[in-house]
């Protein structure tokens, strides 16, 4: 019979590691030649890691197959054009090594840090005791398929192919990552590099580079980071400039001749902060300071305002001056200088879970709760187009709470933030730029051997007074999914996605995930402030899809899905969607894109706490 992919991980402490294990008692034990010393001699409460073992496995491990399995070719030649993570690599991620008192701890929180690495798929860190009561280590990993070629098809308004490139996530198994992309969804068109470097000039610093041209002109972002380390890491500090010529993109109004108004937009920001943190893990108070720069500008305003008749952002024409002072109210050139604090309490702990974003696939999920915020205040006058302003006072709150049982996970996220101007005389009636979101994402698992996950997110979002672009629309692949992107743009909205993600069993199991999924999307969006906003009254849509993960046992998922709206002539609207992500997510790095296309870029929002996952 078969063996599945995750069956050969399994059983690896009952084969290779057992033999490895076996002989290095064999050879460490007499004499004791190790020169380490024992729990009693080191001041230990309990045992001294005696040494620590790598076990770095490629994509497949062949050496648990079955001789007449029918697919050993394929798990043999992925492995031969995959180069597995080197063992260095993995040994400097670790928070402990030989000679140093065992702490469960840190064996959990290295395990968490490796499984963080998108091109590492599996992480088991364990001891095996000693005789003399000491222990061995083992760190045993698994390795992503890294060599990642992307193909998009657009099938909304006909074939239109909307993504290429090629990116090696883990360049010779150094971690490193390098991409050539081409990208265009809606009004974005990105043509770049990518470069990523963990561990820069050997230290747990994170180095990134991206450049490359857009419609407008072009785009550049370089950041260095040094994360918190795990749950044990004291401090954080990070370094960080981008720039960015582009097209916002507006849905215009229901019956409009055209279905987008675009506008150019030329950002750029800066940024250098130092957090730390004080108390035990788990519970944590949180502080630190930093200064940012932002400047924005809308180049060749207003005659630069362009409409997009059919959805084709390569056909553009003039916008007429009814279109043009409908968006001028968020048309507000900006720049200032700003020092900000953070600040917060972190009770967070996190467990493990499989199949629930990924169709079998582990991830970490967070338990507990945190309060983190940032306040920050302008360095001289601010440039606005407010003549008056003397100051301005900018801040954000970020809350979270989440539980999990064998059966049920929830995590909720509430973040808002919000700017004030100031002038010599008198303070301006109300805040500006208000952007708030609230996700609450659950997830229900049947106990036994069930192939269902339930997953349910209730979203509301919203923004008042923006004198930036800000909009929301309640169709496309972040709303409702039976919907075109353009539907009912608005400024405020609320959403219900719920989904049935089965799981199948087959023989294909042992190189590759597949999965089904019945899904239903509903909700309401308001008008508010945002140009061209309308209320949309109920709306809703369902759909189906198939999901697909390789290898067996990613966490990457790729979806395919169909999805209708349910209204009269629904079924003559269907919505194919290819995507690489889920709507209904913990994993961290996905987000509501048009949530984040207007939020603040500073302080960084990983150190602020609104990035899932952090």
């Amino acid at each position: 019979m078969e063996n599945t992919h995750l069956d050969m991980r399994e059983s690896r402490h009952r084969t290779r590691g057992g033999v490895i294990f076996a002989s290095m008692v064999a050879i460490l034990l007499p004499g004791g030649s190790t020169g380490v010393l024992r729990g009693q001699e080191a001041g230990c409460p309990g045992a001294v890691i005696r040494d620590v073992f790598i076990d770095n496995h490629s994509i497949f491990n062949t050496a648990a197959l079955a001789p007449d399995s029918r697919f050993g070719w394929v798990y043999r030649s992925a492995n031969r054009v995959h180069h597995r993570t080197r063992a260095s690599f993995i040994r400097k991620e670790l928070l402990f090594t030989r000679g140093e008192c065992l702490d469960p701890l840190l064996l959990a929180e290295s395990e968490r840090i490796l499984r963080a690495y998108p091109f590492i798929s599996e992480v088991d860190i364990y001891s095996v005791e000693m005789p003399d009561g000491d222990v061995h280590v083992v760190v045993d990993t698994e390795d992503e398929w890294t060599t990642k070629f992307t193909a998009g098809v657009d099938l909304e308004t006909g074939v239109r192919v909307t993504a290429l490139g090629v990116t090696e996530e883990n360049l010779l198994g150094s971690g490193t990552l390098i991409g050539l992309f081409m990208k265009e969804r809606d009004e974005e068109r990105d043509v770049g590099l990518t470069v990523g470097l963990p561990r820069a000039l050997g230290t747990r610093a994170n180095a990134s580079l991206s450049a490359g041209s857009t419609r407008t002109g072009a785009f550049f972002q370089q950041r260095v980071a040094y994360p918190f380390v795990g749950e044990v890491g004291r401090y954080a500090a990070l370094e960080s400039y981008s720039a960015r010529e582009d097209l916002f993109a507006y849905a215009a109004a229901p019956g409009a001749s055209f279905t987008n108004v675009v506008l150019p937009v030329d950002q750029r920001n800066a940024e250098a902060t130092a957090v730390a943190r004080f108390g035990e893990p788990g519970d944590f108070v949180v502080f630190g300071a930093g200064v940012s720069w932002e400047r924005v500008r809308f180049a060749n305003f207003p005659a630069g305002v362009r409409v997009v008749p059919g959805s084709d952002f390569s056909e553009q024409l003039p916008a007429d001056s009814a279109t043009i002072a409908t968006v001028s109210r968020q048309v507000t050139p900006r720049e200032s200088t700003r020092v900000h604090f953070v600040g917060g309490r972190r009770n967070i702990r996190f467990v493990s879970r499989r199949g629930l974003d990924a169709i079998r696939g582990e991830q970490d999920i967070r338990v507990g709760t945190q309060v983190l915020g940032s306040l920050g205040w302008t360095l001289g006058r601010p440039n606005t187009q407010l003549v008056e302003a003397t100051d301005e006072l900018w801040g954000r709150v970020a809350l979270f709470a989440g539980a999990a049982t064998p059966e049920w996970v929830v995590n909720a996220d509430f973040n808002i933030e919000a700017a004030r101007l100031f002038t010599g005389k008198a303070r301006p009636g109300a805040f500006r730029d208000v952007l708030a979101e609230l996700n609450v994402n659950t997830y229900w698992q049947p106990s036994g051997d069930s192939t269902h996950t339930l997953a349910a997110r209730f979203a509301a979002s919203g923004g008042w007074n923006s004198s930036l672009p800000f909009q929301l629309t309640l169709g496309g692949r972040d709303a409702l999914r039976g919907f075109e992107q353009e539907a009912y743009p608005g400024g405020r909205r609320l959403l219900v996605n719920i989904e049935d993600r089965i799981r199948l069993r087959g023989p294909l199991r042992s190189i590759m995930d597949l999965g089904l999924t019945l899904f239903a999307d509903a909700g309401v969006g308001f008008a508010g402030d945002a140009p061209f906003g309308v209320d949309s009254g109920f709306q809703a849509s369902v759909g189906a899809g198939l999901r697909i993960g390789f290898p067996a046992g990613t966490r990457n998922v790729l979806r395919l899905d169909l999805s209708a709206p349910l209204q009269s002539g629904g079924l003559s609207n269907l919505q194919f969607r290819v995507r690489m992500s889920e709507l209904v997510s913990l994993l961290p790095g996905f987000g509501d894109r048009q949530m984040i296309r207007s939020r603040s870029p500073s302080p960084d929002p990983g150190l602020v706490g609104i990035v899932p996952g952090g």
